[in-house]
């Protein structure tokens, strides 16, 4: 078990807080997923959350980075699909990581 001891707003990117778990940095996630999992300071949370969390803000980072690239120039399919996939990679590889 865990504690979330602080949640603080980051000062350059203020869609983005801090996570300090047992009073050492944990991660930075974006705002909706504090809200998403209802996070608050002294909570206690398990690894399986934490897991979930962590795949939650994968998600939404490639999720932003294809809306990215899609919203910068015409992109042909193939070279979208492509993309997609190597976002995808990323955040399997992370999961893999992690477990």
């Amino acid at each position: 078990m865990a504690i979330i001891t602080k949640i603080e707003s980051q000062k350059k990117s203020t869609d983005r807080v801090n996570i300090y778990v047992n009073n050492e940095f944990f991660m930075a996630i974006f705002a909706e997923l504090v809200y998403n999992f209802n996070l608050k300071k002294g909570m206690e949370i398990e690894e399986e959350a934490l897991k979930s969390l962590l795949k939650d803000e994968m998600y939404i980072k490639a999720k932003n980075k294809s809306l990215n690239i899609l919203s910068k120039a015409d992109q042909s399919e193939k070279k979208s699909k492509k993309n997609y996939l190597m976002n995808l990679k990323k955040i399997l590889l992370i999961e893999l990581l992690i477990f």
